[in-house]
């Protein structure tokens, strides 16, 4: 397997998978940044491939647009322009309140907005996953992750795009193709995360298991207390109980010992 100079390449990422051999172990990857020649090379690729798709008969972005157009599957611009806007006034609206539940508000709204929006966007990208350009792009992509994947000691991971398409091990395929994809579009892979709105439910969330906690933890004591009370007054019952036996004892020892005595002066002719 190749050797990667990890002093001559940047590391863009690091990840970990579970083992294979050993699922309580993880593994850990390195993405480190492609070189010239590797740009070189992908460019090359993606024409490769574009040429062959076209080829075998598949459309290009424009003919399929066209294609979507005449048969009448169109999105109204002003509807994407009325999702932009709304998300940019609740965004501001976010932005400047204050009270902590008109925020939590106006954070699911803007989530409920930003979904509608993906989904709208999602619909509109799906054919153009059959195309000519998105066949030569994924080429491109796959090459890539064969030279940008190594382990933590700079060994590639693959010696050529095959080998990458072949691995058996699906998850450390999947994951490292994911982080090359975000770095290849420029992405933050925490863009979710840094959504005004994700800030504002996350510190929902956290105080409602702050909460929950809490609650848990006073029905715990409130239990604790009660048996307590049940055990102390358990045993202030049989002291109790003790106590009027030991006070009956003595009622039934006294009464014996008078009938003894009285006994005794009848039998010495006493008057009785």
């Amino acid at each position: 397997m190749t050797q990667v100079d990890l002093t001559k390449r940047k590391t863009l990422k690091e990840f970990s998978i579970p083992s294979v051999e050993d699922e309580s172990k993880k593994v850990k990857y390195l993405i480190v940044s492609p070189t010239a020649f590797d740009i070189r090379d992908a460019d090359w690729k993606y024409s490769a491939a574009y040429s062959l798709a076209i080829r075998e008969g598949l459309i290009t972005n424009k003919q399929m647009a066209q294609k979507l157009y005449d048969h009448g599957h169109r999105r109204d611009v002003k509807l994407f322009t009325e999702y932009y806007e709304e998300l940019d006034r609740l965004e501001k609206e976010l932005e400047k309140e204050e009270d902590k539940a008109l925020r939590q508000v106006l954070a699911l709204q803007l989530k409920d907005i930003r979904d509608s929006l993906y989904a709208e966007e999602s619909e509109l990208r799906e054919p153009f996953n059959y195309t000519a350009e998105k066949a030569s792009e994924e080429r491109k992509i796959d090459f890539l992750v064969s030279r940008m994947v190594c382990g933590e000691k700079g060994t590639l991971l693959w010696e050529d795009t095959d080998g990458f398409l072949n691995e058996t091990n699906y998850p450390l395929a999947e994951e490292a193709k994911y982080h090359v994809l975000m770095w290849y579009h420029g992405l933050n892979e925490d863009w979710e995360k840094d959504l005004p709105e994700s800030k504002v439910l996350e510190q929902m969330a956290t105080d409602y298991l702050k909460a929950t906690e809490e609650e848990i933890k006073q029905l715990e004591l409130e239990e604790a207390e009660e048996k307590t009370e049940v055990v102390g007054s358990e045993g202030k019952k049989e002291k109790k109980t003790k106590s009027t036996r030991g006070r009956k004892r003595k009622a039934s020892n006294k009464k014996a010992s008078d009938k003894k005595v009285v006994e005794s002066t009848t039998s010495d002719g006493a008057q009785v």
